[in-house]
């Protein structure tokens, strides 16, 4: 997929391959930001084919992974939703006589009330998963990169093929850290894309990137 910034010459965003786009220009970076969340009309998303994409559609917004405040709202229900899709029949044998004899027990102890009370027979796999609640670990919340794998690694489970856009991580992690992202991202079939704000250009960091430095004159640097 292509990113368009106008004026400025479109910006690859492909598979497998980690793009940042850094800004020096505190205008610019927010413009960019805001165009990204469909805020105005700054940034335009194009296919292969050149066909327009929109950016409601084009991009999976993450933003700043320490602000992520709750990934279960994210990416919970579609986590759900393949559970359930990718279930095997001996599993889903298994469930079925669970709560069959769950209902029984329930049941029982219903009838010892002398009161009109009975329990749906039917079995939904779907309530017995949001009856388990499902959640990431709170202690995921306290590491950035361990944030930013998983995030990854939910997309590259779902399938995702929209723009993932993530923000400020250079805040957050050591140069080592962030040349193990850029080896994850090259084994998750996703579109990735980073964009940072910065007064100086980071290339050294941003080492096995396709990197955009966006100068204060707004004049991009390409080091693809």
């Amino acid at each position: 997929m292509n990113l368009t910034y106008y004026p400025l010459e479109p910006f690859p965003v492909e598979q497998n391959k980690l793009t940042v786009i850094q800004c020096a220009n505190q205008r610019n970076y927010i413009d960019l930001l805001n165009g990204l969340r469909d805020l105005n009309d700054c940034v335009r998303l194009t296919d292969a084919d050149h066909n327009s994409v929109d950016i409601t559609k084009g991009i999976l917004w993450i933003g700043d992974c320490f602000q992520v405040s709750n990934l279960n709202r994210l990416f919970q229900a579609p986590l759900q939703k393949k559970i359930i899709k990718e279930m095997s029949t001996d599993k889903l044998d298994q469930l079925i006589s669970l709560d069959q004899n769950l209902k029984s027990l329930i049941m029982d102890q219903l009838l010892t009330y002398d009161l009109p009370l009975t329990v749906n027979p039917e079995f939904s796999l779907a309530n017995i998963i949001k009856l388990c609640n499902i959640s990431f670990v709170n202690t995921l919340k306290t590491q950035p990169y361990d944030i930013i794998e998983t995030v990854l690694k939910c997309a590259s489970e779902l399938n995702e093929r929209s723009i993932l856009v993530l923000t400020n991580v250079h805040q957050y992690l050591s140069v080592s850290q962030f040349q193990e992202l850029v080896r994850l991202i090259e084994t998750l079939d996703l579109s990735t894309l980073l964009i940072e704000f910065s007064e100086k250009k980071k290339s050294d960091y941003y080492t096995n990137c396709r990197y955009y430095y966006i100068d204060q004159d707004f004049v991009d640097w390409r080091q693809e």
